[in-house]
């Protein structure tokens, strides 16, 4: 593990802080390049780079403070601590604020999430990087030949016991909802709104699948919720691909003609 990328005149830089500049840089930076194919403004790399910056450390921190973590980490200032960025809150800060973008420049909101979608799991490659050198986001215990060893100091470390190295799991993982959501925008006949339902069915079952070999995944939503043993991130996993099935079962009955239209359709095709 690497939490101190390097040192600068007794000041150290921490991994997990770089990985999430790199995060929103390359989200940034991938938007900028596509503005003419997803139809957005000159400026949208500038102004995604902002809303990145807001959506981890105001949405992460939040979330994490809400989650009973501290701003504060060792005394580390809110830019500059290795940890306790939580993804939903950055998820639901970023998603608000491209709602609100997209008000501003005369844009459908489901279009801007659209052209957002594949952003999120292309950032999330480089922000578990940075989880995974900072040491956080630890695994399960496994008898595996790719099982890490922590360094002497962790508080998980054990020379015994190897563990599951969680955040390159999703690292994988995101790379392919990544490349998915991409076919996707390419389709000719897809419709508004298909890629951001299509980015919550794919993102919920991945990190649903990668809760499950954490070690650090023990919160739960409430004290009823240890029965059914789900992590809180499994439960907003849960939550969010039963409003996509709904939203997906709501159009398909939208475009499904009643019992007059069919009887027409039938008379016209005999």
């Amino acid at each position: 593990m690497h939490p101190i990328l390097f040192r600068i005149a007794g000041l150290f830089i921490p991994s997990y802080m770089v990985a999430q500049l790199v995060a929103i840089g390359i989200g940034a930076g991938w938007l900028q390049l596509r503005r003419d194919e997803l139809e957005l403004p000159e400026s949208v790399g500038l102004d995604m780079m902002l809303l990145g910056l807001g959506a981890v450390y105001l949405g992460g921190r939040l979330e994490s403070l809400r989650r009973g973590t501290s701003l504060l980490e060792g005394g580390v200032s809110i830019f500059m601590s290795s940890g306790g960025v939580a993804f939903f809150g950055v998820l639901f800060v970023a998603m608000a604020g491209a709602a609100l973008y997209a008000r501003f420049h005369g844009r459908r909101v489901l279009f801007v999430w659209d052209a957002m979608a594949p952003v999120i799991p292309l950032a999330l490659i480089p922000y578990r990087m940075g989880c995974f050198l900072a040491g956080c986001c630890y695994g399960t215990p496994t008898s595996l030949p790719w099982g890490v060893h922590y360094p002497e100091g962790w508080p998980f470390f054990d020379t015994a016991i190897a563990l599951h190295p969680a955040p390159i799991y999703e690292m994988a993982l995101a790379l392919a909802c990544f490349a998915f959501l991409r076919w996707l925008q390419h389709k000719p006949d897809r419709g508004v709104g298909d890629v951001t339902l299509a980015f919550v069915l794919v993102m919920a079952p991945m990190r649903f699948f990668t809760d499950l070999f954490r070690g650090d995944a023990v919160l739960r939503m409430s004290s009823w919720s240890e029965s059914i043993l789900l992590t809180q991130a499994q439960w907003w996993c849960v939550l969010g691909a039963l409003g996509a099935v709904s939203v997906l079962f709501w159009r398909k009955l939208r475009a499904w003609p009643n019992g007059a239209q069919r009887s027409e359709e039938t008379k016209a095709r005999t």
